[in-house]
């Protein structure tokens, strides 16, 4: 099992670094996908640099390219992504974009569904040149108006055989939806990320999440991949190293599932 943590300021890898975090997850925007590859070469370089190298990256679209619109422009997006993504050793590109995939007003919910999943067809076409997995990502209600759950992610994927497409699986959006822990066992084998918070999507130290069971639902599908706290930091410098040891403890303590005890 691999750590990491979601930070705003590529500064703050200097601190999950430290704290021996083993990979820090970013958001796109540090790629400078809207300019030239000679302009964001200094970028890509900063990057190249870091201390731990930069292997997620969320916030892939900007609520300024609807996944609805034009198939040019999303191509083109998801191709500079995936390509300088790759440079700085990234693997995983969160396809959360709430504002980038709301269906738009008065847009049939069929035609939408089938719109969406033409642009997540050539997001991965694009992504897969370069060997990066796109991590398809359930956002609440209160982020999107559309794939708000595991189960509704899960059979969309299925509808429209998008196969090369995988899940993140965030413990936020799964208890801002109530969604019960059976559906990361109906998930479990395509889930390729995860990204975890505490209560009020605070660090995970903080309660009021079922983080146990969460640990324990994905430990019983076989997840070894990486767990990256995806939460809003009141101070990195202290909450980091509590965090880490909360998590690697959390994992190492957790539970196959089975019998009574394997939520439906």
């Amino acid at each position: 099992m691999r750590f990491g943590s979601w930070v705003t300021s590529i500064e703050d890898v200097a601190i999950l670094a430290r704290c021996g975090y083993d990979f820090c997850e970013l958001s796109v925007e540090v790629l400078k996908p809207a300019e030239s590859d000679t302009a964001a070469i200094a970028s890509l370089r900063q990057l190249d640099a870091l201390p731990l190298v930069p292997e997620v990256f969320n916030r892939f679209f900007p609520p300024s390219v609807s996944l609805y619109g034009d198939l040019d422009t999303v191509r083109s997006h998801a191709g500079r992504v995936g390509q300088r993504m790759a440079q700085v050793g990234g693997e995983v590109v969160v396809l959360g974009s709430g504002a980038a995939r709301d269906v738009p007003p008065g847009m049939d919910g069929g035609e939408a569904l089938g719109r969406l999943a033409r642009a997540v067809a050539v997001v991965h076409e694009e992504c897969d040149r370069y060997g990066v997995m796109v991590g398809l990502e359930p956002l609440n209600r209160g982020e999107s108006n559309v794939l708000n759950t595991l189960k509704e992610c899960r059979e969309f994927r299925e509808e429209f055989g998008l196969h090369g497409v995988y899940i993140t699986a965030d413990l936020y959006h799964l208890e801002r939806e109530h969604e019960s822990l059976g559906e990361v066992l109906n998930t479990g084998s395509i889930i390729r990320h995860v990204q975890v918070a505490g209560g009020g999507r605070q660090s995970p130290t903080v309660p009021g999440y079922d983080y146990a069971g969460f640990a324990a639902a994905l430990s019983s599908v076989g997840y070894e991949g990486r767990i990256s706290a995806e939460c809003d930091w009141r101070d990195l410098n202290d909450q980091a190293a509590p965090a880490l040891e909360f998590m690697r403890k959390h994992w190492s303590d957790a539970v196959v599932l089975t019998g009574p005890d394997r939520p439906r």
